[in-house]
């Protein structure tokens, strides 16, 4: 196997990987009537201040509505290669609130991390995904780029990386 491949698959896998974890994040959501943001908010420790304008009676329905969404938008972003580079800030934004809400300086989750915990490394692999354009790997975003229509428009050819 060339290295060429060898790099392809690790893009599609790890692809794949970031998807699957969205997606069934997004399927706890959507499947438990008593999940809310304002449980996971209301256990942030170093930023509570700022956590604490989202548990108000009127934003905890918004941002229950924003989070299923979201997790589901990027988890089928990655699961099919589609629109990488829109997903991208939305997942990266996912992760950086979960492991905030997790922080106590400098421990994360508890004591079993210091600083660095999984949801860093994920962000950091979402970040590396839309650099390599993995959504060119065996992703919609490879058939979508092809289009001349979306090749001849700025927006949609940095969306779909079709540059």
């Amino acid at each position: 196997m060339s290295e060429r491949t060898w790099d392809r698959f690790v893009l599609l896998f790890l692809r794949l990987a970031m998807g699957w974890i969205f997606l069934r994040e997004a399927a706890h959501l959507f499947g438990d009537p008593r999940w809310s943001t304002a449980d996971i908010f209301r256990q942030s420790v170093t930023f509570n201040g700022l956590f604490a304008w989202f548990i108000g009676p009127s934003m905890t329905p918004f941002m229950d509505f924003l989070a299923r969404w979201a997790y589901l938008f990027v988890g089928a972003s990655y699961l099919t290669g589609f629109a990488l580079r829109a997903s991208e800030p939305v997942g990266v934004a996912i992760l950086a609130i979960t492991w905030a809400t997790r922080l106590d300086f400098p421990y994360v989750g508890g004591r079993e991390s210091v600083v660095i915990d999984h949801n860093v490394v994920y962000a950091i692999i979402v970040i590396f995904l839309v650099v390599k354009r993995a959504g060119l790997v065996w992703g919609l975003d490879a058939i979508v780029a092809r289009n001349p229509g979306i090749r001849n428009n700025p927006a949609t050819r940095w969306i779909f990386s079709a540059e």
